[in-house]
C-alpha cells in the first residue's frame, strides 16, 4: 500500500464505493486503470479501505509520533544527580542502578 501515490489511493477508494463496495469488482476495474502489473491485489485493497473507514485517511503518516514518557522532570533530576556523583561511570551502569532505560538517559 505504501508504494501507491495519493491520487492512486483515491482512485482505488472511489472505485471500491462506485462498484457497490465489492472487492471482487474493484480489483479488475482498478487493473483496467493501472494496468496488470501496477494494480493492487484484493488484500491490499481491503487494507486500504479498512484504513480509510477507520481513520478517514488514505495515506500513512510520514512522521511517526514518538512519545518520550520517561523524560519527566523527576527523571532528569535523578539522572543529573547520579551523573554528578560519579561522572566517570558509564550511562549503561547509571541506567542499571536507577532502573531507567538507557535510551531515556541519552
Amino acid at each position: 500500500m505504501e508504494h501507491y501515490t495519493k491520487e492512486q489511493c483515491v482512485i482505488i477508494v472511489k472505485t471500491h464505493y462506485k462498484y457497490g463496495e465489492s472487492y471482487a469488482e474493484t480489483v479488475p476495474k482498478v487493473r483496467g486503470i493501472f494496468g496488470q502489473r501496477n494494480a493492487p491485489y484484493q488484500p491490499t485493497v481491503k487494507r486500504m479501505i479498512k484504513k480509510f473507514e477507520e481513520t478517514g485517511f488514505i495515506m500513512d503518516s510520514k512522521l511517526p509520533v514518538c512519545h518520550r514518557t520517561g523524560r519527566s522532570l523527576d527523571t532528569i533530576v535523578t539522572v543529573s544527580e547520579s551523573v554528578a556523583e560519579s561522572p566517570g561511570t558509564s550511562l549503561c551502569h547509571h541506567s542499571q542502578q536507577l532502573d531507567i532505560p538507557r535510551s531515556t538517559m541519552q
